[in-house]
């Protein structure tokens, strides 16, 4: 290969970030409980997701869109005790302690009524 020519990169990827709810942000009690139904169906506990942090769902796609990899939900979680109160650490004073998780999105959040489109 000649010097001034670079080898081809095998697979290119293209990440795309949606953002469902972002942080401290409000929702109607239609979309609270559009959310609590999607985050509960992929096995996610809606009392233990912190709102002070966003939830989005990361996608990876190859440029030429001949695949595209399942959604990563990311979001923040509350520790909690054997009796599912959260834990807080009183040497740290910023509340309950909590933990950044991914889990694979198995089901997808349904658009608002009325909308179309990804959520």
């Amino acid at each position: 290969m000649s010097p001034n020519k670079a080898a081809p990169v095998p697979s290119i990827a293209e990440n795309r970030t949606v953002q469902v709810i972002a942080a401290g942000q409000s929702l109607s009690d239609e979309q609270r409980g559009r959310v609590r139904a999607w985050l509960t169906a992929n096995d996610i506990d809606p009392s233990l997701v912190a709102s002070d942090h966003p939830v989005v769902v990361e996608y990876k796609t190859t440029v030429d869109r001949s695949r595209q990899s399942v959604g990563h939900i990311h979001f923040t979680q509350y520790y909690v005790d054997e009796e599912g109160h959260k834990n807080s650490d009183c040497s740290w004073k910023g509340g309950a302690l909590s933990f950044d998780r991914c889990v694979p999105q198995r089901f997808e959040l349904e658009p608002e009524p009325g909308r179309s489109g990804d959520a």
